[in-house]
């Protein structure tokens, strides 16, 4: 940013960069680079971070249960009079206890618990502290390299897999601070004011510290949305194969992680976590456009066998056309999934399931949608009317 190298030190010569810096933006210049000069270029301010002790018994159940990379849950910890403060508590700490989220806890990995933040740089130090914690317990109890053998790679439980943030949201960023913050203190893919995009700078905090498959949950309204449509457009269009989003924060985030990584966002304003308006950017998606995540739940794949096996008995031509009013179908157990009576039928929330353990959320939704739903929905399941 100041153009000059990298020394592993705040020395002089990075004071005086910083300081030419602070006067061509017109800041006042002091040569230190806090949060008001990160802010200004672009960059995430964060303070030192401690790595955080690991018990025997959480390392050995975290190898077991999160053997391709953990899951982190993070909200922020929001000043009174921020609407919707308590729901996202509530909702980060139910997600954590039902995924067995790994956080910290006086400075100690603990299990299924979420984790409050008050700046949007809390959210490295978290991911940061967590990683190099349990980086510093695999190494100890590796035996000692001999002679000058290469230093083993860390195992990807030592890193984050799942990284869930619950905060209010825009199709441009999030308010991850705890006042809510968007412009300032915030998390935006945009320039604000005079405040540069700094989503790129967020991910490179964390780079080193997830999986290169890393799965970003965004519990958070809009940040999925597609500019160019209304609300009720992204809630109600579900076409099949439809894409958008590329403009939004999600696909900012997606790009920034790089071609493995998979952001979930939703599209609207709705529940912290069970709202089905939602796409899926990245390599689970279409890269910097979004897929519908109905389109994710039921592909078409599902949509032919389930096809096959109600109508085995029609022609190739009378199953495809009840194509469509099949899918219809799905549309509507996908919603009632989320929102309605079917929704009681899962052990876990599907909007939080779907978004985390993608797999095991199809999975569950097509069981019970052959099981429960079309049993008592075939006959609706007609081809279109005839064209006078």
């Amino acid at each position: 940013m100041c153009g000059i190298d990298r020394t592993g030190a705040y020395d002089e010569a990075t004071a005086k960069a910083v300081f030419a810096k602070q006067q061509t933006l017109g800041m006042g210049a002091d040569g230190k680079a806090g949060p008001g000069f990160c802010q200004r270029t672009g960059l995430i301010f964060t303070h030192e971070i401690t790595a955080a002790t690991v018990a025997d018994k959480d390392l050995e159940t975290i190898k077991t249960k999160f053997p391709g990379g953990v899951t982190v849950g993070i909200y922020p910890a929001y000043k009174s009079g921020v609407s919707g403060a308590s729901e996202f508590k509530l909702q980060a700490d139910l997600f954590a206890k039902n995924q067995q989220a790994v956080g910290v806890s006086g400075g100690a990995v603990a299990l299924g618990q979420a984790c409050p933040i008050h700046e949007v740089g809390d959210v490295i130090e978290v991911v940061q502290s967590i990683h190099r914690g349990l980086v510093a317990r695999w190494t100890a109890a590796q035996p000692a390299a001999a002679g000058s053998a290469p230093a083993a790679e860390p195992p990807e439980y030592t890193k984050v897999k799942n990284l869930a943030l619950f905060s209010h949201g825009e199709s441009w960023g999030v308010g991850m601070n705890s006042g809510n913050e968007f412009s300032a203190g915030g998390l935006h893919n945009t320039t604000r004011g005079l405040n540069p995009p700094n989503v790129e700078a967020f991910v490179r905090g964390l780079s080193d510290a997830v999986v290169k498959s890393v799965r970003v949950e965004l519990f958070a309204c809009y940040t999925g949305a597609d500019s160019s449509r209304s609300e009720y457009t992204e809630w109600t269009k579900h076409d099949q194969g439809d894409k958008g989003g590329s403009g939004s924060f999600a696909s900012s985030m997606a790009t920034a992680f790089g071609k493995d990584a998979t952001v979930s966002a939703h599209t609207t304003k709705g529940h912290t976590t069970e709202n089905y308006a939602a796409r899926v950017f990245g390599a689970e998606g279409a890269g910097a456009e979004g897929v519908t995540l109905f389109d994710n739940m039921y592909p078409d794949s599902f949509v032919q066998s389930e096809l096959t096996r109600l109508f085995a008995d029609l022609s190739s031509e009378d199953r495809t056309a009840r194509h469509d009013s099949l899918r219809e179908q799905m549309w509507a157990h996908f919603k009632d999934s989320f929102i309605g009576a079917s929704a009681k039928h899962y052990a876990v929330p599907m909007g939080q399931e779907s978004f985390t353990n993608p797999d095991n959320a199809r999975a569950l939704l097509h069981k019970d949608f052959s099981d429960n739903w079309i049993p008592k929905h075939i006959k609706e399941v007609k081809p279109p009317p005839a064209k006078k």
